[in-house]
């Protein structure tokens, strides 16, 4: 089993028991029931409800039909407000980039605390100050500041050494104290390197 999904059995022999269970079968049979007969209802109960349906399929697909326009203008908005879009190609990349994010936030020490004295997330990450740094400028000074004092890397880097990007990575990421966000280390470190 991949390093994404579940990497215990007990869940699935917990769930094929409760699938089982009489009693659960028959709750959810009734909620069902109860959820279908609710929903007919309240269809009832709405004026021109096929009509609206189909306004909502036409808009659905005019979403579909551009998506690509609506999701830079999201990630436009997004950025205007100071957060990060980040984009994945495939379900193993999104999740590769959430574990990073979580990661990255000392998301295991937020759940601790979150636990152990309540509270919210967010106001915990800024207490303990494990907000993650977006702030270009600010990565990028710990980027030039790293590539000069790594001056002899730098030159075996361009001169065909790819492994010593990780060095680069690792180094920046040691001085930001973990708190610099990965794919903008990666975006200026490869502007950077390239460079020159």
């Amino acid at each position: 089993m991949s390093d994404i999904g579940v990497q215990s059995e007990a869940i699935h022999e917990r769930a094929h028991e409760a699938l089982q269970d009489a009693h659960l079968q028959e709750a959810y049979r009734s909620s069902t029931l109860r959820l279908y007969t609710h929903r007919l209802k309240a269809i009832g109960e709405v004026p021109g409800f096929e009509s609206l349906r189909e306004r909502g399929r036409a808009l659905k697909r005019e979403v579909m039909d551009h998506l690509d326009y609506y999701l830079e203008q999201f990630a436009d908005n997004v950025e205007r407000q100071g957060g990060k879009v980040h984009w994945a190609r495939t379900a193993e990349e999104a999740c590769a980039i959430v574990k990073e994010i979580v990661k990255n936030a000392g998301a295991k020490e937020v759940f601790r605390i979150m636990w152990a004295e309540g509270g919210e997330a967010d106001a915990i990450i800024e207490a303990k100050g494990l907000k993650q740094v977006s702030d270009s400028g600010a990565i990028e000074k710990i980027v030039d500041d790293i590539l000069s004092a790594n001056a002899d890397k730098v030159a075996e880097y361009r001169s065909g050494k790819d492994k010593l990007f990780g060095f680069f990575v690792g180094q920046v990421m040691k001085a930001s104290k973990g708190k610099a966000n990965p794919a903008l280390v990666n975006e200026l470190l490869k502007k950077k390197l390239s460079d020159g």
